[in-house]
């Protein structure tokens, strides 16, 4: 997105915790090193999926 405004966009869920939607591009340049490398946020997402 050039020269554009970033938005998030907060899902709230009943009985679930609220997610949030960026851009990929945001989403790449958040640091690995925040416990939550790769294949946690994979795992996260794919229990999410499966429940």
């Amino acid at each position: 997105m050039q020269g554009g405004l970033r938005e998030e966009v907060v899902i709230t869920r009943a009985g679930k915790d609220p997610v949030v939607i960026v851009a990929l591009d945001d989403y790449q340049c958040l640091p690995n090193d925040a416990g939550l490398g790769e294949s946690a946020w994979e795992d996260a997402f794919r229990d999410e999926v499966s429940s």
